[in-house]
């Protein structure tokens, strides 16, 4: 399967969760590795996701997806970071921006197919995310080994950009 594929069914469970998969109008740009997708139902409610997915190419599974989305609760939205199964749930995900102290996000639910840790949206990531080139998100896998994936930050702004406005039409 095409990596856009995966990446856009990737999505589509998030935007799923965000309530409004019966949509009647989608919009989707990509953006280098980030995809903004966005569903508008007949009623005229809209949700949208800014996403980046890492898949392994052996397995075809989500190594590590990283979604911001829509969320009643919140204006700026929910981080959502999602990993494989079969890791150390206590020790959470750890988020290290261009060398600064780690984060740690706790897991919030684990399913058969991949464990999420979820937190909401502040400025403080935004500031962050488009300041930094690259982040990396790190966590552990139940054998005791370190998982670790590097990302770019180099559209993410301009992904951001998009995604905010798309909210707003």
């Amino acid at each position: 399967m095409p990596q856009t594929i995966r990446n856009i069914l990737f999505c589509l469970s998030f935007l799923a969760l965000a309530g409004n998969a019966g949509a009647a109008t989608k919009t989707q740009r990509t953006f280098d590795g980030w995809q903004v997708d966005c569903n508008e139902d007949d009623k005229g409610a809209k949700s949208c996701a800014l996403y980046i997915a890492f898949i392994n190419n052996k397995s075809k599974a989500v190594v590590l997806g990283w979604t911001i989305a829509s969320d009643e609760k919140s204006e700026k939205g929910k981080l959502v970071v999602r990993t494989l199964t079969g890791v150390t749930v206590s020790d959470g995900i750890s988020v290290q921006f261009d060398g600064s102290k780690p984060v740690n996000i706790p897991y919030k639910i684990c399913m058969p197919q991949y464990c999420a840790a979820e937190v909401p949206f502040s400025d403080a990531w935004l500031k962050t995310m488009t300041g930094a080139k690259k982040f990396s998100v790190t966590y552990i896998a139940a054998n005791g080994k370190e998982v670790k994936q590097e990302v770019d930050l180099a559209r993410f702004a301009e992904a951001f950009q998009y995604y905010t406005a798309e909210l707003k039409s």
